[in-house]
């Protein structure tokens, strides 16, 4: 009896461990309609522990933005432009960021649009 119970359990610890990797393999699917969203998400995620070079925080600095949302604005366009700086992230993705705020008309975007067509022209080739 404890041998068929030992199988048994063995079987139901296996069938858990197998559904619950699946589970997690999932996590990184989108829903519906969040595709660009989530890629984006993750892309900048992954992209956090980037140092940008200097003259690049020194021109991000300069931005004159209002004092309320000065530091928003600063870490916003700093998270999109250290993904195009991250040597982990491919061309074909550094191209889909850039095309993704290249074409968005905002204040938040506007000053760092021509760093984006620098970068965009850099990883078209």
């Amino acid at each position: 009896m404890t041998f068929k119970r030992f199988i048994l359990l063995n079987a139901v610890m296996l069938f858990s461990a197998f559904a619950f990797a699946q589970n997690t393999s999932d996590n990184r699917q989108s829903l519906p309609g969040n595709e660009t969203h989530d890629k984006l998400f993750y892309l900048l995620q992954d992209s956090k522990s980037t140092v940008l070079p200097a003259e690049t925080v020194d021109f991000l600095e300069s931005i004159n933005d209002s004092d309320e949302v000065a530091s928003k604005m600063f870490y916003y366009r700093s998270s999109i432009l250290k993904a195009l700086y991250n040597p982990a992230i491919s061309k074909a993705d550094k191209v889909f960021i850039c095309e993704h705020y290249g074409n968005r008309d905002n204040d938040a975007i506007r000053p760092i649009r021509a760093l984006l067509q620098q970068h965009l022209d850099l990883n078209s080739n």
